[in-house]
């Protein structure tokens, strides 16, 4: 397991958050804090990605992100990303108590407030505690985020960039800052698809977009989820079957556009090269008659 799955025995809910008004709207925000509390009560912060959330809840990814901001936006939690130090990349999000919640914790408690300390990333914490598992080598460690513990797990050197920091430097050289809301979010992707797939979807947004932005990153990735692609090569495939689409069907709406020009047809005597057709004795002396006929007519009318 890469994170807290959950707690195995009691969720602590406390009653100013399980009778908030806004929270009894969505009930199972308040089991959400149950999660987070009954963590923080014995390691001081909390971390559990919105996809495992999701699960333990069984509602979908977004509902869970709707549940930590509320409960953020209630006061009763905070968000803390957690950065390293040589770097500066955002590495993973922890959740601790919100303003709100701190008022009702016991002014003696031992509960650490210090908010991610680097030393306190790796603390060693009792293993048989009841009512909550770690989520890392095996119960030994608590607080590693999901990158710091592939890196551990695989002996990969401080001195290059994890595919997960090339992801975020990424994200930085394209103007989306790694920060609380977009952090946790692309995490999740990197769960379920990737670092590689992740990167390329950026690369793709950046040659797409002419402001590349989270919410087309997010589409993009969606994508990719709906349609099961689980490799770069299977989405640049994709892509190309999505570009063939759309050059055919905007030739389709050119042709259709296309007016059909007529070549006007001009009558005998405005062609070039028409010649007046010479008349006959015959003809000659029919013309002449209907003209005094038409002039004896004519006249006639006037003298009356």
């Amino acid at each position: 397991m890469d994170e807290f799955q959950g707690s195995n025995l009691f969720l602590n809910i406390p009653t100013y958050v399980a009778y908030d008004e806004e929270v009894l709207k969505k009930p199972k925000a308040a089991y959400l804090y149950g999660e987070i509390n009954s963590m923080l009560n014995v390691t001081g912060r909390f971390y559990m990605s919105n996809n495992t959330i999701a699960r333990r809840l069984k509602v979908s990814r977004q509902t869970a992100i709707s549940y930590v901001n509320l409960l953020k936006e209630r006061g009763f939690i905070e968000t803390e990303n957690v950065v390293d130090e040589k770097t500066g990349v955002i590495k993973g999000r922890y959740i601790t108590y919100g303003s709100l919640s701190k008022r009702y914790i016991p002014k003696d408690s031992q509960i650490d407030f210090t908010n991610g300390s680097q030393t306190d990333l790796t603390r060693v914490v009792k293993p048989t505690l009841p009512g909550w598992s770690n989520g890392f080598d095996g119960g030994s460690q608590m607080g590693l985020t999901q990158i710091e513990h592939i890196n551990k797990t695989t002996n990969r050197s401080s001195s290059t960039p994890t595919p997960s920091e090339n992801v975020f430097n990424k994200l930085a050289a394209i103007g989306i800052p790694a920060n609380g809301m977009n952090t946790p979010v692309i995490i999740d992707y990197i769960d379920q698809l990737g670092d590689d797939l992740v990167a390329h979807a950026i690369d793709y947004m950046a040659d797409q977009a002419q402001r590349p932005n989270m919410n087309y990153l997010k589409k993009i990735l969606e994508g990719y989820l709906n349609k099961n692609i689980k490799t770069v090569a299977q989405a640049k495939q994709s892509e190309e079957a999505f570009k063939t689409q759309q050059t055919t069907y905007a030739n389709k709406r050119k042709s259709n556009r296309r007016r059909i020009v007529q070549k006007e047809t001009l009558p005998d005597w405005a062609q070039e090269g028409y010649q007046v057709p010479k008349l006959s004795d015959e003809d000659r002396a029919a013309l002449e008659d209907k003209r005094k006929k038409l002039e004896a007519k004519m006249f006639g009318k006037k003298d009356k």
